[in-house]
């Protein structure tokens, strides 16, 4: 699959190649179906700093209320048969196309799986994040695109305008469509309104964030 996680900003892609059986990568999440199913997105908020309402950067800028406990993971990830060797921190490489890149902290699982990973950092953005394991061609592969609700691979203004149309026909605030267009990361019972724009407006404009996003290409991942 290939669609906007994060919240509203993980594109996400998965990958698999078959040496035996047992290798194949046959699910993982964010799930192939439904890349933004609430609660299922590998990563809560990639660019926030902490869980608090006093926040810095990030999609959680000042004022955002509380979302719990902050987690960089887990990566959740079922292979089609018992991989050798099992996934553990010595074995999962992670890569990345660019910028400061996270390390596998964590495995737990055993067999086929499910494994759940866990990184010491978030996914950078603007950027492809290839999960690599030993022994076996499978990876996973995550792009991450801030503000890009849309899922063209790039934000801009057209993801405004994909935002203002999904609160006008009342879809943005479906169950399975709110961790894509709640930006700003709010915990109200419909958490998807206008602030949800200001918070697009200002990942494009770089105000409490780590750059200026507006026009800002995700990387295409390695083949």
């Amino acid at each position: 699959f290939d669609g906007t996680q994060g919240n509203v900003n993980i594109l996400g892609s998965f990958s698999g190649t078959v040496i035996q059986a047992g290798y194949a990568i046959v699910s993982a999440n964010p799930p192939a179906d439904n890349p933004y199913l609430a609660g299922m997105q590998p990563f809560i908020d990639p660019l926030q700093t902490g869980n608090t309402n006093a926040l810095t950067q990030g999609i959680g800028a000042a004022g955002t209320p509380d979302e719990g406990p902050y987690s960089y993971a887990p990566i959740s990830v079922t292979f089609g048969g018992t991989p050798m060797p099992a996934p553990s921190p010595s074995n999962v490489t992670v890569s990345c196309t660019r910028g400061v890149c996270p390390t596998v902290t964590g495995v737990t699982g055993a067999g086929a799986g499910p494994y759940m990973i866990s990184l010491s950092q978030a996914i950078p953005p603007s950027q492809c994040t290839t999960l690599q394991f030993a022994a076996t061609p499978a990876r996973l592969q995550y792009r991450y695109a801030p503000g890009d609700v849309n899922q063209d691979g790039v934000a801009n203004t057209q993801d405004l305008l994909e935002e203002v149309q999904r609160l006008n026909d009342l879809t943005a605030n479906d169950p399975a469509n709110r961790a894509r267009y709640n930006v700003n990361r709010s915990l109200a019972p419909d958490n998807v309104n206008t602030t949800d724009l200001l918070r697009i407006v200002q990942l494009l404009n770089g105000v409490n964030t780590t750059q200026v996003f507006n026009g800002v290409p995700v990387a295409a991942c390695p083949p």
